[in-house]
């Protein structure tokens, strides 16, 4: 495997915490301002605090490996 440079590492945790916002919002947010069912609300919630959470914690790792 390759060994990445810390600007490199820097950068790639900043595109998943971009990453992780943008989940964040399309599936928690955006539910809310639409007009679909309760069972299609619920189930983009979930999947947006999962795939959310996923890359924040993957973010959070490569970030605590910098130090």
């Amino acid at each position: 495997m390759q060994k990445y440079s810390t600007g490199q590492l820097k950068t790639l945790s900043g595109y998943l915490s971009n990453l992780s916002l943008a989940w964040f919002s399309g599936g928690v947010i955006v539910p809310f301002f639409t007009n679909i069912d309760y069972l299609s609300k619920l189930t983009y919630n979930i999947i947006g605090l999962s795939l959310s959470y996923i890359f924040i914690n993957i973010a959070l790792s490569i970030s605590k490996n910098l130090d």
